[in-house]
């Protein structure tokens, strides 16, 4: 089969596969590219026993490659899109006044030290040691008599409360 008789019965066929992964219009260009493509390499395709199998394969290949691309370019968007917002909440949190920003740190802080205050005793108490004191777990083991691995666990236990009480993810 020559390019010409490829074009004229395959066309919309190829056109209908392609629009299974691309829009129309898109689909359209896709298969005039590969047609094209195949006319100007006519010469070095002469060992092809099925033109048009190559020639759907080929559509179908550069398809993918569309969406590959197009998902790319939205990741792209999506992480610079997070970037700016990101900026934006860091320079409106700069140009704060000095005293709004203390209230703000005031505020979190008394939520803090409630959260601190609503923990058990035993794991307010190695919580302290450790975050306010600056203490190691081997340290805090040694104060209170315990081993290092259950004041890990009190840590943990903690930790994982103080999130949910603050909702911390």
């Amino acid at each position: 089969m020559d390019i010409e008789t490829l074009y004229l019965t395959h066309f919309t066929p190829m056109v209908d596969m392609a629009c299974r992964y691309l829009p129309r219009e898109d689909a359209e260009d896709v298969v005039q590219d590969v047609i094209t493509m195949l006319w100007e390499r006519r010469e070095q395709l002469t060992f092809l026993n099925n033109i048009a199998s190559y020639a759907y394969s080929s559509v179908r290949n550069r398809c993918l490659d569309i969406m590959k691309h197009e998902a790319y370019k939205r990741e792209y968007c999506r992480r610079t899109l997070q970037t700016m917002a990101r900026d934006i909440m860091m320079e409106s949190m700069i140009n704060k006044s000095a005293t709004e920003t203390e209230v703000l740190y005031r505020e979190l802080e008394v939520h803090v030290n409630k959260a601190v205050s609503m923990l058990p005793t035993r794991c307010r108490t190695i919580f302290c040691m450790s975050r306010i004191e600056g203490l190691q777990y081997h340290e805090i083991g040694e104060a209170l008599g315990i081993s290092k691995n259950t004041v890990a666990c009190q840590m943990t236990i903690a930790l994982n409360k103080l999130r949910k009480m603050l909702q911390v993810v």
